[in-house]
């Protein structure tokens, strides 16, 4: 594996929501064994829907001056393409972040929230037998945003080549 930066981002210089932004830094570079690491960051600051400033139903009124949202976010993640092995993490950090309520009812929170992903993927393979197994751990400090702390997905699976390659 090759060690790369990847830097991008976007700016928004005007309309509805001027001033909003995104970047991300990605870092990637190889480790022993055939394993690759990368590690990066990410920066937002992003406006309220329109929807979540202003609606107007038969049920529900609303008209709402929400500040902008800001989001830092690291990340990392280790692969091992040889095992079929992967973990990575993520930690990110919310400030006046905007949600709906139990009633529907968009608010916005005046708390610094944090929430921490570990994710782990391994996959087994025995001919054509497949077996690809993910693995979230989760956590959030503050209930405004429900997350499982555990969550899973696997799948089994038969691979081959069918009708002459076509299928």
């Amino acid at each position: 594996d090759l060690t790369g930066l990847d830097v991008s981002g976007r700016y928004i210089l005007s309309g509805s929501n001027k001033s909003d932004y995104l970047f991300r830094l990605n870092f990637k570079f190889p480790l022993p064994f055939g394993a690759s690491m990368n590690i990066g960051l990410l920066d937002a600051l992003q406006s309220p829907t329109l929807f979540q400033n202003f609606y107007q139903s038969n049920h529900f009124i609303w008209e709402n001056k929400f500040d902008k949202t800001k989001s830092h976010q690291f990340f990392f993640g280790i692969n091992l393409n040889k095992y079929h092995f992967s973990i990575a993490g993520t930690s990110t950090f919310l400030d006046r972040y905007t949600y709906f309520d139990t009633l529907a009812t968009p608010l916005q929170s005046s708390e610094n929230i944090r929430v921490s992903k570990l994710f782990i993927k391994k996959d087994f393979r025995f001919r054509k037998f497949h077996l690809n197994n993910s693995l979230w751990i989760q956590e959030t400090n503050n209930d405004v945003i429900r997350i499982p702390g555990l969550a899973s997905h696997h799948s089994l699976y038969f691979e081959d080549i069918f009708f002459r390659k076509k299928l």
